[in-house]
């Protein structure tokens, strides 16, 4: 059967408790109205994810409508309350004592938990474990990420090491999300179409041909690892540049990967063509919320999460 909550519920729930449990503040990742805030690049400022994300009124209109000009555009981008809330954004981007150290990317999978002994793989565990597949596109793309990225992130699968709703609500009060999961380098499974495991950690199964992987890797400790380490204040001046320097890897990455590539072309075109949108204007005036709205529209069509550390 597969786990009660939906895999998105998972999601904003560890989204929370690595923002304020781990320092890894997710880029453009909007949580549910009932959680009382949004937990984004920056979480006070939530009102800065409505308008990134167009969800406010007047950004929504100029999204919506196809022959607004980018006169239109460019007059909304400096002038007015709009252009008050990016500017502050921008300024939280370049100004914030809490220097961008490094990445985390996360594809959060939704299990099957497995108890009857006619499941395929059943012979290799002899007890109740926990499934889940691998879909060949997404792991090439983690994969080719993997390799760009490696000196300054981690790249992962993460899933729950349990299956009720209960579980889920238990864990998200105890702050115990990350430490009852389960998290597996995306580039340890190449070739593989499921990964199986028993018990929260690293420990698990993979499968076409069996390979057993035992609990050598630690989520927390990698991001403890890379915190130290200090990559993205070592080698940027600012959070901005840190910030379009990701954006540019990750673009570089979807543009070789079909579907990807063909989504995020289509998506572009019809930001540029149809609404003529002022990119050059937007990154030469906020850079740090252009870099933002391009790993934020990535993040969408890959649906791999995009944290940085601080």
């Amino acid at each position: 059967m597969w786990t009660e909550f939906e895999e998105k519920s998972y999601e904003q729930y560890m989204n929370i408790e690595l923002t304020f449990g781990h320092h890894l503040l997710p880029i453009g990742q909007k949580l549910e109205a009932s959680c009382g805030f949004d937990a984004g690049l920056f979480t006070i400022h939530g009102q800065f994810w409505r308008y990134i994300q167009g969800e406010h009124k007047n950004l929504t209109r100029l999204y919506q409508i196809p022959y607004c000009t980018a006169e239109k555009i460019i007059d909304f981008i400096r002038g007015g309350e709009e252009s008050i809330i990016f500017s502050t954004c921008e300024s939280l981007i370049r100004t914030t004592k809490s220097r961008f150290k490094f990445n985390t990317f996360i594809q959060y999978k939704r299990p099957q938990y497995l108890t009857n002994a006619k499941a395929r793989e059943w012979r290799y565990w002899y007890r109740p474990y926990y499934r889940y597949n691998i879909r060949r596109r997404q792991q090439q793309l983690l994969e080719q990420l993997s390799q760009k990225v490696k000196a300054f992130a981690v790249v992962v699968y993460a899933a729950p090491a349990f299956y009720t709703w209960k579980d889920l609500l238990e864990n998200y009060r105890n702050g115990t999300l990350v430490k009852l999961s389960n998290f597996r380098k995306a580039e340890d499974l190449k070739g593989h179409r499921v990964f199986t495991y028993d018990q929260p950690g690293s420990s698990g199964r993979a499968f076409s041909e069996a390979s057993s992987f035992e609990d050598d890797f630690s989520f927390e400790k990698a991001i403890s690892r890379l915190r130290r380490q200090a990559w993205g204040a070592e080698h940027f001046r600012t959070n901005s540049e840190f910030i379009n320097y990701i954006a540019q890897i990750y673009e570089n990455v979807v543009l070789k990967m079909f579907p990807y590539n063909k989504r995020y072309q289509r998506i572009q075109r019809w930001i540029s063509e149809i609404l003529d949108f002022p990119w050059q204007i937007l990154q030469a005036e906020f850079p740090g919320v252009a870099g933002i709205y391009k790993l934020n529209l990535l993040s969408s069509i890959t649906n791999v999460r995009i944290f940085f550390g601080i």
